[in-house]
């Protein structure tokens, strides 16, 4: 899934799965069911990743250093 490798990092904001493969994304789930520690520190992990990575402050940052590189490179 578009974006999903650059927010969640396997074993701490997630558990990643290979695609299409139902038994690996059954065992997460009911690994995830079955331990609160687990499903509690992976959402932990993932909060921390979007609000230091993918802040609204921080995205505009990148935003405009992306429109300030495409004007500079205009002159």
């Amino acid at each position: 899934v578009t974006g999903v490798p650059e927010l969640v990092h396997h074993g701490s904001g997630g558990l990643v799965v290979p695609a299409g493969d139902d038994g690996a994304l059954a065992a997460a789930l009911l690994r995830l069911a079955a331990d609160r520690s687990l499903r509690t520190r992976l959402g932990e992990g993932l909060r921390a990743t979007v609000s230091g990575e993918f802040s609204p402050d921080r995205q505009l940052d990148r935003m405009h250093a992306v429109w300030h590189g495409l004007l500079s490179s205009r002159r």
